[in-house]
């Protein structure tokens, strides 16, 4: 089941999140550009999906088309509450530039 939880920015339409359960996983889909404007939206998606029990969640990057360094603080504290919470977080690798974020930070290796 897919649902939107979040709408496309009311300012410029640049973000969105969408949730899709299936079974204990639960796959949040980001859309558009994850930077410090929209990083709350995210981290109250995933705690959401966190609340609701998920033994795995999934954070797809893979329709993101800019991500600064806001998406790597959130892609961290969602794997730090993962270790605490005993869920696995699962980072879906988005285009080459999100990925260059996650390189330039030297933390892409948290998250193989």
């Amino acid at each position: 089941m897919t649902s939107k939880i979040d709408s496309p920015d009311a300012v410029n339409g640049t973000f969105a999140v969408e949730e899709s359960r299936n079974g204990s996983t639960v796959r949040l889909y980001l859309r558009g550009e994850l930077d410090m404007a929209t990083r709350a939206r995210v981290e109250s998606a995933l705690i959401r999906a966190e609340d609701s029990g998920a033994a795995v969640i999934e954070l797809d990057l893979g329709g993101l088309t800019f991500m600064d360094s806001s998406g790597v603080h959130v892609a961290l504290d969602a794997r730090h509450r993962s270790r605490e919470k005993g869920h696995s977080l699962v980072l879906l690798e988005g285009s080459e530039s999100v990925q260059r974020v996650f390189e330039l930070t030297g933390t892409a290796q948290l998250f193989r």
